[in-house]
């Protein structure tokens, strides 16, 4: 036993001191200076600043709404009777949509229709009742006159003249009120008019119709609800056309025309269209101006995604670069100009629109540099290049 262990013990030891051995070696082994590699010069494409005329477009893309659309409400309140259509229907300008019970309406009209017509009669006995007045007060006057001219020859009695002549006052008083009433008549039958005119034109009005050809997109109650004016109670919308509405920046805005015809592309189709509305006053809070531009709606329908190119102004002789050209770093915009020494400059320019694959410059460029191309991503500030064949 003795023994066993003595032997595990040495093991032990030599184990330990073989690590130590090789440890020494480890932290005493010679270090190898590290070689300086010259790094290969960057082959880059360049390319030459050029000025060209520059007739620019703003893609827009957006989708097609109806061209007409109406939330339609009653003018009236009152309980739906009929519900005649459904989502999806085409209905014809016109025709009725939803109809409310209308006999309250109906009975309000006759009402006032009999009114109108006892006024009619009133005002025919009153003209009749005047032309009598009239001439039972030219009879009185008549009589006044004959005692006045009597009692001036004989001893005809005072008292009698005097209650002729109350007569004639009683008379000419019946006559004036007549006159009055038979001449403010007409007023009266203007409003008693007007009443019938408008309980008529309720009674149409519990009769939804179309405003316009058009077709059904939802109908919000059901038969026996009750509705007030407020409420709305169906979608119309006109499907015929169809507006691609979009939101576009001042300077688009400003190179747009009322009118101007437009191409609009729907799946690779092209559609000849028309810009019907433009917004010259900017959203307060988008600072955009929304746009809609018009066209046939056969075979589309709301809802699909268009697109449009927009002619903007044209830019004359205007210095353009390859937009590969351009580094974005921290929103500012950066070219890499050659020097003659072969070394570049990264300068910051100021760029406009852009055409196709060509990209204005406004400032940073005089339109006589030579630049790098393309693979701008990886060079910097005052690298040396070696020079390729200029594009």
């Amino acid at each position: 036993m003795a023994a066993k262990f003595i032997r595990f013990s040495v093991f032990l030891l030599l184990v330990a001191l073989i690590g130590l051995t090789l440890w020494q070696l480890y932290n005493t082994r010679p270090v190898k200076a590290p070689e300086l590699k010259t790094l290969p010069l960057a082959r880059t494409a360049l390319i030459q600043v050029t000025r060209k005329d520059i007739h620019p477009f703003d893609p827009v893309i957006g989708r097609l709404q109806p061209a007409h659309k109406s939330a339609l409400h009653f003018e009236v309140s009152g309980n739906l009777l009929k519900r005649l259509v459904e989502a999806g229907a085409v209905v014809q300008q016109g025709e009725v949509l939803l109809q409310l019970d209308d006999a309250d309406y109906r009975d309000v009209a006759t009402e006032a229709k009999a009114r109108l017509q006892q006024e009619q009669a009133s005002q025919l006995r009153d003209q009749r009742l005047l032309a009598l007045a009239r001439n039972n007060v030219q009879l009185a006057q008549a009589r006044v006159d004959r005692l006045i001219s009597l009692g001036k020859r004989s001893l005809s009695s005072q008292s009698r003249l005097d209650e002729t002549r109350q007569q004639l006052l009683q008379l000419q008083s019946e006559a004036a009120r007549l006159a009055y009433t038979v001449n403010t008549s007409g007023q009266r039958l203007a409003a008693l008019q007007s009443a019938l005119q408008r309980a008529q034109r309720n009674v149409r009005r519990t009769h939804l119709t179309a405003p316009y050809t058009g077709r059904v997109n939802q109908v919000w109650i059901e038969e026996g609800d009750h509705v007030t004016p407020s409420d709305p109670v169906l979608e119309l919308i006109d499907d015929r056309s169809l507006d691609l509405y979009a939101e576009v920046s001042g300077s688009t805005a400003a190179a747009l025309r009322q009118g101007q015809p437009l191409e609009v592309s729907i799946n690779g189709t092209r559609l000849s269209g028309q810009l019907i509305a433009i917004q010259h006053n900017p959203d307060p809070e988008t600072f955009t101006h929304p746009i809609r531009i018009r066209i046939p709606g056969e075979g589309l329908i709301p809802g699909m995604l268009a697109s449009a190119r927009l002619p903007l102004t044209t830019l004359p002789n205007a210095i353009v670069v390859p937009r590969q050209a351009l580094l974005h770093d921290s929103g500012h915009s950066y070219l890499f100009v050659v020097k003659e020494d072969n070394r570049l400059e990264r300068r910051q320019v100021e760029i406009g629109v852009h055409s196709g694959n060509l990209q204005v410059v406004h400032t940073g460029l005089n339109g006589d540099e030579t630049i790098v191309a393309r693979d701008v991503a990886a060079l910097t500030d005052g690298q040396v290049i070696m020079l390729s064949d200029t594009q």
